[in-house]
């Protein structure tokens, strides 16, 4: 169907009936097709003063261009005494993801309807007769203020009504439902064309206006405003020009701005014919003065002589209390000085030595190597105002913000020219940043970190480089740093255990140079793996070891503690459990040569233990399982143990507990107690274990997530077991015969863990 034809619905004349009712209707699914005699349900019962009825048009559903064809025509009757509201509910198909109801209602003042207004909605006559009403589809809105909004397409799927007559069935009549188009008979005439910038640029949103031109006089014509393209049309009839007896007016188009100026006319087109084309060209778009320009131009002059000695009060110099006045005094928001004192601060803290300059609006000798102005760009997109937490923002986050607000005219056009020098300018500033000296706030820089291994600047500011470009100490960082030539296998190993030296230690600079000077005293600690022989009461005593200046290594200043001796515990437990879980397989190798628990199963393996791990420096918990680890050249694996076959199954039951916790101390009480694998946790029972174990997992709680990760891993085993066994899969039922042998580690199985089948099948959903 062609869009602007008129759309015409006729419904067979007929009656409708309703139940008054209150509340909202279940409609009987069976007659929600049956057309004008649809009958509603409502699960609250009749109820007087309020009714509700919904009309389907037999399927005639249809589509159509809510301003191209706005007028919707509607023929509809109801019977003397009845008093009815009409609503027209269009389904607006515009947004295909999500299809919403918009009511069409008519008030007094020939504002849209809404939902929620009863009253005001348009009332039916009640007097028997035929009446012809109109509606203007160009005021429909959501029912929700909240979000208002204007369908472009749409197609009438229900017609409501509203019921003030009280209980009883009411009947009314609908004949024809129609949606016009915009006539335009009536202003024959029209101008239309494309408004544009000099350079091409198209005017949008701007104010077109016509006229007819007499000897001293202007008739208006009409207004409109152009489209996102530029484009204008102005429609207009005969009688607006012909009071001078003229066939055709004598044209003149002018673009206006929002309060009236001319920015634009055309030259008068002298008896226009009835389809005129006329383009308008403005001016190139002026130049606007940025946030950041304005706001510095606001400000400047309130800082005239305000400073010491009659002198200009530098912008770097204003405290909250200052700011608080100028805001005041200004108009300008208080946030947005704040965030140009804190933009002057940050670019002046930025060193100039080796990065570009550029031109900033706030005058200074000793020019910043990057402006306040980008700093205040990404400031305004909530980027931190403090520059070292700036400096650890990804570049395309910095990008995207300085992108965003030379966009929305918050900083100098002319910076968009110099984005990338001030990212490379940026960067540069973050690899210094990182090679200057932390020890003022008890934290060692990666220059502090690198000081304890090398001395050449050089060959720091190119880690300082690569670390600032790769994001941190990140795979690809590793990467960029073996493809140099300035650094061979021997310095890469030497910097990556120092970096991780600082990560253990909270970046601690006495502590990491303490370790250094071990490493080179002990050959088996050139990898941080080697300080896994390491336990809670070596800690401490380096920590309290003293340094060359007499004063002991100590903690970091965060450590927590009702005491310095208490401290120094909690930052020796610190180190220890960071040790314990990053290399847990070579901690348990450590301790097992120190195991005296009582009980401990272990204890008699400690020499074929060692040998094992002596062999196998590579093996991890976890990684692989114990059996398939020892499949593959076991007997050279298992070279020199004594006892091969009970080591096996001691690394076994090792393996099951591992899953649990990776600490030593916690898996030898667990296997002093009998306690090698889940199922033997699961079969103790949570209170049992917890009364038992809670001082061995440090409290109750801690010790109650052990046994529920032992429960999870035991119920995960029994369904993959179930699922996958032939035991539980087999093709043969028990009732008829079957292999006795299958029948009984069935029955072992459930019985030896008191649970029932029932009980698998529940897992299994």
């Amino acid at each position: 169907m062609n869009k602007k034809e008129c759309i015409n619905v006729t419904f067979n004349e007929g009656p409708g009936i309703f139940d008054a009712h209150y509340g909202y209707p279940v409609i009987d699914i069976q007659e929600i097709h049956n057309g004008p005699t649809g009958k509603v349900k409502d699960i609250q019962g009749p109820q007087a003063h309020a009714g509700r009825d919904f009309f389907f048009p037999e399927g005639k559903e249809f589509s159509f261009d809510i301003y191209e064809c706005p007028n919707l025509h509607i023929a509809i009757k109801a019977e003397k005494g009845t008093k009815t509201c009409l609503f027209l509910m269009v389904h607006d198909k515009e947004p295909g993801d999500r299809n919403r109801f918009v009511v069409i209602g008519k008030t007094p003042e020939g504002d849209p309807g809404i939902y929620d207004v009863i009253t005001d909605c348009f009332m039916i006559e009640d007097d028997g007769n035929w009446h012809e009403h109109d509606f203007d589809l160009r005021n429909v809105r959501e029912k929700d203020e909240e979000y208002p909004y204007f369908p472009r397409a749409g197609s009438i799927s229900i017609i409501q009504f509203y019921s003030w007559t009280g209980s009883g069935e009411h009947t009314f009549y609908f004949n024809d439902l129609v949606c016009k188009p915009v006539t335009t008979t009536s202003k024959p005439f029209a101008v239309k064309g494309q408004v544009a910038y000099a350079d091409g640029k198209p005017y949008a949103g701007g104010i077109v206006r016509a006229y007819d031109c007499d000897l001293r006089r202007k008739e208006p014509l009409g207004e409109t405003t152009t489209n996102p393209q530029g484009g204008y049309e102005i429609r207009y009839s005969p009688e607006q020009f012909r009071h001078a007896e003229k066939g055709s007016a004598d044209l003149q188009v002018c673009v206006v701005d929002e309060k009236g100026n001319k920015l634009v006319s055309s030259d008068v087109l002298f008896n226009a014919p009835a389809e005129a084309v006329i383009d308008l060209i403005l001016p190139p778009e002026p130049e606007r003065l940025s946030e950041y320009e304005l706001l510095v131009n606001a400000i400047t002059p309130l800082l005239k002589g305000q400073g010491e000695g009659g002198d200009d009060l530098p912008l770097t110099e204003l405290n909250e209390k200052d700011i608080d006045f100028l805001a005041k005094d200004s108009g300008e928001p208080w946030e947005r000085i704040a965030f140009l004192v804190a933009a002057v601060k940050a670019s002046q803290e930025t060193t100039p030595s080796s990065c570009p300059v550029y031109a900033s609006h706030v005058s200074n000798s000793n020019q910043p190597s990057i402006p306040a102005e980008a700093f205040y760009g990404w400031f305004r997109q909530n980027l931190p105002t403090s520059l070292a937490e700036l400096l650890k923002q990804n570049t395309d986050v910095l990008r995207r913000a300085l992108e965003t607000s030379l966009r929305d005219n918050l900083i100098p056009a002319v910076l968009g020219d110099v984005i990338v020098t001030i990212l490379a300018s940026l960067r540069q500033v973050a690899a210094e940043s990182l090679l200057k000296s932390g020890e003022s706030d008890g934290r060692a820089s990666l220059g502090d970190l690198l000081s304890t291994i090398m001395s050449d600047s050089e060959k720091q500011r190119k880690i300082a480089n690569l670390f600032v470009s790769n994001q941190g100490t990140t795979e690809a960082f590793w990467e960029a740093l073996q493809k140099t030539s300035d650094f061979d296998k021997g310095e890469i190993g030497q910097i990556k255990t120092t970096l991780q030296l600082g990560t253990l230690t909270s970046n601690h600079l006495p502590l990491v140079r303490e370790l250094q000077r071990i490493r080179k005293a002990d050959p088996e600690l050139n990898e941080l793996r080697g300080f896994a022989k390491l336990e809670l009461v070596d800690w401490v005593d380096i920590i309290t070891r003293l340094q060359e200046n007499r004063q002991p290594i100590g903690i970091p200043p965060d450590i927590t503690g009702d005491d310095e001796a208490a401290k120094i515990t909690n930052y020796a437990a610190n180190l220890n459990r960071y040790i314990e879980k990053t290399f847990p397989t070579a901690v348990i190798a450590h301790r097992l040569d120190k195991n005296e628990l009582d009980g401990s199963p272990l204890k008699a393996f400690k020499e074929d233990f060692k040998t094992f791990f002596a062999n196998n420096p590579a093996f991890e918990f976890g990684a692989i399982p114990v059996h398939l680890y020892l499949n593959k050249d076991g007997d050279k694996k298992l070279n020199g143990v004594k006892q091969p076959r009970e080591l096996t199954l001691q690394l076994k039951s090792m393996q099951r507990v591992f899953k649990i916790t990776s600490r030593f101390e916690q898996i030898n009480t667990l296997l002093a107690d009998e306690l090698n694998s889940n199922q033997a946790i699961v079969r103790m029972g949570p209170r049992a274990f917890v009364e038992r174990h809670s001082k061995t997992f440090g409290g109750d709680e801690d010790a109650l997530t052990a046994y529920k990760q032992a429960e999870h891993i035991h119920l995960m085993s029994l369904i993959l077991y179930a699922k996958h066994s032939v035991t539980f899969n087999s093709p043969m039922p028990y009732v008829i015969g079957g292999d006795p042998t299958e029948k009984a580690k069935a029955h072992s199985l459930t019985s030896s863990n008191n649970i029932k089948r029932t009980t698998l099948s529940g897992v299994n959903g």
